[in-house]
Parts: structure tokens; C-alpha cells; sequence
């Protein structure tokens, strides 16, 4: 994550803007790894990618437990 946000500053630097294609990629990212760690530590019988399916995002009903 940290990598993801030291080339986002330096495109954002360069372009002077931020780079859409870098933002969905994190977000991909964060989602995979917040699936992982809630199935690690038994919150979720759903297996994480590659044992399951690629998640897009976060369930909304899962955002308020």
C-alpha cells in the first residue's frame, strides 16, 4: 500500500493529477487484503482470491458491523 501511494505522489508531481487507473488497482488491492484478513481470523467462511472469487468491493451491510 505503500508503494501504491509513493507513485501515486510522484504521477500526481509529474501530471498534476491522479491516475485512475493506480486508484482502482489499490482499491482492488485494499478489498482483496481486508477479505483475507477477515477470513484469517474467522470472520467469514467466504475463501479470499485465488481460493474464491476476485471481490470488487465491500458489501455495504458488512461495512457496519
Amino acid at each position: 500500500i505503500l508503494i501504491f501511494s509513493l507513485v501515486q505522489f510522484i504521477l500526481i508531481l509529474i501530471e498534476k493529477k491522479k491516475n485512475q487507473e493506480l486508484l482502482k488497482m489499490c482499491n482492488v488491492y485494499v478489498v482483496q487484503l481486508y477479505s483475507l484478513v477477515k477470513y484469517i481470523t474467522f470472520l467469514s467462511d467466504k475463501r479470499p482470491f485465488p481460493f474464491g472469487d476476485l471481490e470488487k468491493g465491500i458489501e455495504k451491510n458488512e461495512q457496519r458491523k
